[in-house]
């Protein structure tokens, strides 16, 4: 490979030198104007007299001036860009998204608080129900703590005179009593029993939690009442009033004390029956083993029923006492999960399989060994475990701009995670623009956890990918926002950056609205080129590092390929293309050596292409100045490609050569892109490498240069 490669450049070196590339200049400069024009009408010079006989026909030439450019083309940093995205979208469509955004948190409001209101229902019902029996036998147990009533002292002491005088003998002169003198003392009272003491310590007990179940739920339903008062309507003020009404519930964990009241009740229930078993044990063993049998059966579910989930994979039994439980075992599980997935990778590494295990590898598995399949199914697990001032108190705080932007970013949060629809997010990309950048990361931090708790964190990338990136790219710009000093001085750096990455992941060209939505794709291809633009003057060390990622992963290539038929509006297509020609001459100049540069203007090279309109689209505006922009940023590009494929360092990049000649193929050809001097530069290359071109680019470029060839011929006819 490395005789072969000498060998090339050797063969290169003899090809071109200094006086045949002088010469063949010289002869091209001949014929360049005339011959260009008759071929693809892209040549430099005819471009050139095209767009001067255009602007002097603008209305902003005759009037001696340069044509208005929008805010978010001339902003310095991202946050100036991010005050302009709102301009992207009209009033009507800001609204839309905003009604629809205050309608699903209504519905998720009034369903929260109906479900809580009935819920508290039913156990009011249960505790009074309750408390009247333990009522009845708390009366007739407490007596076992009181004293034996005492005997009346005046029989006592008739009893002990009747024994006196019935013990007197006489004796004259003397009367004798065989009894002795009486004094009368007050007994202690014996103290109650030790069972007694117990039984009575339960059953109260178990009165007071039902008692303060009942009392706590009333509670509830107070708040409940006045948290819906005044809340009708869908108007984003209203929304934002329940909005923030909905944060004071989370705040002071109203949630979390009305799932403590069947707790309540349940601690309550299990003292009863514990002190109805002390009862049973003290009269009769027969009747007390049965009753023991009947409780232990009862408890033994109760049990299972709050196990269960944290053992069980997508177990029914869901309740606030097995939901704690699953919480506060999660590090136990994961490691259970880890031991079982390795042991189960193992028992497949035996057998000559490995995971992921395929259906059709799963069906000879089991069918060759069909008891350790069972066996290896068993441990092998498919998911992870995974008043009036009152009043006017609220209103004064949405009369705060500030609380108001973050009450929209968590209402956009909110509309979300309560039912984690993706087609909703279609809205909130256009409610982002409404929002400041820290609202928007506050509201991208709430979608990711929750889509992380939803999916795991090994599933909740492709859900996403079918949102209209638009919305991932309003998440980046919010997190770019914050600056290196801000994210170093921040505790939350470390959440920052994986903010960032998910944000990153989650944008992907491929979701079916990039070519249909041209207010919303127009969007996410200006936000890319801004970051691309504002990383490259003075953004941060993670704006660099994400313009980094989108130049290598083309992503502004994939989506301008994806929307080129599409009316972006030839601002934008031209704003995207003064940010990728600097980039790609930059690269591309043969007197710089640098490899990441190098592969870097070849891929952004492949973006600028598709941003000339085609004939025949709804953006080819031949006298349009922005039209006439982006053919020329075009051309200036892939003046830098001929030039770059006339040098050695050329033949280093062959794949990277194929990727810019299929995008030529297929549309640069049609937007008459492909000059004279660039058909002879990849034919030369082609001669060069002969069978190394791909055999579709190499018959489009033996096509184009016998096209060329025949226009040449043409030309040297009509001169004689």
């Amino acid at each position: 490979m490395l005789k072969r490669r000498e060998y090339l450049l050797d063969h290169y070196n003899r090809m071109h030198m200094p006086e045949d590339i002088e010469m063949t200049s010289r002869a091209e400069q001949k014929t360049k104007g005339p011959v260009a024009r008759s071929f693809n009408g892209a040549s430099e010079s005819g471009s050139e007299e095209f767009h001067e006989k255009a602007e002097a026909n603008s209305p902003e030439a005759k009037e001696g001036r340069d044509p208005p450019r929008a805010k978010w083309q001339t902003a310095d940093t991202f946050r100036q860009y991010w005050e302009t995205r709102k301009t992207f979208f009209t009033d009507e469509q800001h609204e839309e998204a905003w009604n629809e955004t205050a309608k699903i948190l209504k519905t998720y409001s009034d369903e929260v608080i109906d479900r809580w209101n009935k819920e508290i229902d039913t156990l009011l019902v249960y505790a009074g129900l309750f408390s009247a029996i333990l009522t009845a036998f708390n009366v007739q147990s407490y007596q076992l703590l009181t004293p034996p009533p005492q005997t009346d002292p005046v029989l006592v002491a008739l009893e002990r005179i009747s024994a006196q005088l019935s013990g007197f003998s006489v004796n004259p002169p003397f009367v004798n009593s065989t009894q002795p003198t009486f004094i009368y003392r007050d007994p202690d009272p014996p103290s109650p029993p030790l069972w007694a003491i117990w039984l009575n310590t339960l059953w109260f007990s178990s009165l007071i939690f039902s008692l303060s179940a009942a009392s706590v739920g009333i509670m509830v339903k107070q708040w409940l009442h006045e948290y819906s008062s005044g809340l009708s309507g869908t108007s984003r003020q209203v929304a934002r009033l329940r909005q923030l009404r909905l944060k004071s519930l989370e705040r002071w964990y109203v949630k979390e004390i009305v799932s403590i009241l069947p707790v309540l009740l349940q601690i309550g229930s299990a003292l009863f029956f514990a002190g109805l078993l002390v009862l049973l044990w003290h009269l009769n063993h027969t009747v007390a083993i049965v009753g023991t049998v009947l409780v232990g059966v009862l408890a033994v579910f109760s049990l299972s029923t709050i196990i269960l989930p944290s053992l069980a994979i997508h177990c029914a039994y869901i309740s606030p006492p097995s939901r704690a439980l699953f919480e506060y075992t999660r590090p136990l599980r994961n490691l259970l999960y880890l031991f079982r997935r390795k042991l189960s990778s193992w028992i497949l590494g035996h057998y000559a399989f490995s995971l992921p295990l395929f259906s059709f590898e799963a069906e000879r598995f089991q069918r060759e060994h069909p008891r350790m399949y069972n066996t290896w199914k068993l441990l092998h697990l498919d998911d992870s475990f995974t008043a009036s001032k009152w009043r006017w108190m609220e209103f004064s705080l949405l009369s705060r701009p500030d609380t108001a932007r973050e009450l929209d970013g968590d209402m956009v949060a909110t509309a979300y995670t309560t039912a984690l629809d993706t087609r909703y997010l279609h809205h909130a990309a256009i409610c982002t623009t409404d929002l400041t950048a820290n609202a928007t990361r506050s509201c991208f931090e709430a979608i990711r956890h929750a889509n992380i708790a939803h999916w795991g964190e090994d599933g909740h990338l492709v859900p996403m990918w079918s949102v209209h990136p638009c919305m991932w790219s309003a998440a980046i710009i919010s997190l770019l926002t914050v600056s290196d000093d801000e994210a170093a001085g921040s505790q939350s750096s470390s959440t920052l950056a994986a903010a960032l990455e998910t944000a990153y992941d989650y944008l992907r060209p491929y979701s079916h609205h990039v070519p249909s939505d041209a207010p919303r794709t127009r969007l996410v291809c200006a936000d890319i080129a801004s970051i691309m633009r504002l990383s490259d003057r003075r953004g941060s060390s993670r704006s660099q590092m994400i313009s980094e990622a989108l130049y290598r992963d083309c992503r502004l290539t994939v989506m301008m390929e994806r929307a080129s038929e599409l009316n972006l509006g030839n601002d934008i297509r031209q704003y995207v293309a003064s940010a990728c020609v600097r980039t790609i001459r930059q690269g591309l100049d043969g007197d710089v050596i640098d490899h990441s540069g190098t592969q870097r203007s070849l891929d952004v090279l492949r973006c600028i292409i598709p941003c000339v309109p085609l004939p025949g689209s709804p953006d080819c505006k031949p006298n349009d100045r922005e039209y006439q922009s982006v053919r020329a940023e075009a051309v200036h590009a892939l003046d830098a490609f001929t030039a770059f494929l006339l040098t050695p360092r050329a033949l280093e990049w062959l794949e990277k050569a194929h990727m810019v000649f299929d995008t030529l193929r297929e549309r640069g050809e049609r937007a008459c892109l492909v000059s004279p001097e660039l058909v002879r530069a990849m034919a030369s290359y082609q001669e060069l490498l002969q069978d190394l071109v791909r055999h579709d680019n190499r018959a489009w470029i033996q096509d184009l240069k016998l096209k060329l060839e025949l226009c040449n011929d043409e030309q040297v006819r009509e001169a004689m």
